[in-house]
């Protein structure tokens, strides 16, 4: 088993956890190789992609570049930010896709991982549905919203929502570019504007496992979405409240801490997922 690593070297952080993959991959008999960005960037534009020829998988971080390398026929494995808890304490892990559209693995193990990490994250769905629609805004240039036009969407969204007899606002992502929206804007911390929500509404934020696991109904709108399985995903019924244990279950695989990666602990249940192109 071969893979090559491919993150920026200027990102000391992106590269030590590029070598902690690297290490768990070596204790379980893999070739791991890290290859600075900067480089492949060089190779594409001289002389195609010579340094991944031949290797039985690439992993980078993020899906910019993970799907220029999927197109390319390779297999690969995308590092990203965690999707619970302290997200930039847990990195995440999965084949051939970004968020909701990767393999993960699917561990049966009574939710044991869940409870160890995260027992106090999933609160009872909530009893008091009264409340706004909250519609939860996202980065308009992210990778995960680009067969969109957020803002288009956002607007038509909001415009369905009021003449379905909603209140509707809107809790614009902290890094966005405002732009004209027809609703009043909900400011402060994601947990007090879900506090005054009856349900939220996402195309596929990450958000949207946040409301999830606080007791707050969701609507996902992309299969990408983390919390697709959890949520429903048209506005004429928004309010689903389905059993979230083996969804839970499944979470706590999809994102480890640095230190397990190094152990080999995730490597350990990705190499089983890698596909065979």
């Amino acid at each position: 088993m071969n893979l090559i690593l491919i993150v920026n070297f200027r990102s000391k952080f992106r590269l030590n956890i590029a070598r902690a993959v690297a290490a768990g991959c070596v204790k379980h008999g893999a070739v791991a190789k890290i290859i600075d960005l900067r480089s492949i960037k060089q190779d594409i534009s001289r002389e195609g992609l010579s340094q991944i020829e031949g290797t039985d998988a690439v992993c980078c971080w993020g899906w910019r570049w993970g799907e220029k390398f999927r197109q390319l026929g390779h297999n690969v494995l995308i590092m990203e930010r965690g999707f619970l808890a302290d997200r930039f304490a847990w990195i995440s892990l999965g084949w051939n896709g970004l968020n909701g559209r990767a393999k993960f693995p699917q561990c049966d193990d009574g939710g044991a991982r869940w409870k160890q990490h995260f027992p106090q994250l999933l609160l009872p769905w909530r009893s008091d549905l009264t409340g706004y629609a909250l519609l939860m805004g996202q980065v308009p240039s992210d990778r995960a919203v680009k067969m969109i036009n957020f803002e288009n969407w956002a607007n038509a969204t909001a415009i369905e929502l009021r003449l379905r007899g909603h209140d509707v606002r809107f809790r614009p992502h902290p890094k966005a570019p405002r732009f004209q929206f027809p609703a009043p804007l909900v400011n402060g911390t994601l947990e007090q504007a879900l506090s005054g929500a009856s349900f939220a509404v996402t195309w596929n934020s990450n958000s949207g496992v946040d409301a999830v696991l606080s007791g707050t109904p969701a609507v996902t709108m992309d299969v990408g979405a983390m919390a697709w399985p959890v949520t429903s995903h048209d506005l004429v019924s928004p309010i689903t409240m389905p059993d979230r244990n083996a969804w839970a279950n499944r979470m706590a695989y999809t994102q480890w801490l640095p230190l397990e990666i190094e152990r080999g602990d995730a490597w350990e249940h990705l190499r089983s997922l890698l596909p065979v192109t």
